[in-house]
């Protein structure tokens, strides 16, 4: 999978995709610069890739 095919990821396939442990994610997205999941997407979280991959590129560019 590449976050670039797809507009919406589950945290689960977030992390096999970016080789992280869940807890490291739930730690992100207690974050407020971490993008909130799709409002009533229920007991599993899912982002836009869009916004994660928003996110990771300020990462590499020191903005967040």
């Amino acid at each position: 999978m590449n976050l670039a095919e797809n507009r919406y990821i589950t945290r689960t396939q977030l992390a096999k995709e970016l080789g992280l442990s869940i807890a490291t994610l739930r730690n992100w997205s207690k974050r407020s610069e971490f993008p909130d999941p799709v409002p009533n997407s229920g007991k599993v979280p899912i982002y836009r890739t869009s916004e994660v991959t928003s996110w990771l590129e300020g990462l590499n560019n020191g903005n967040a």
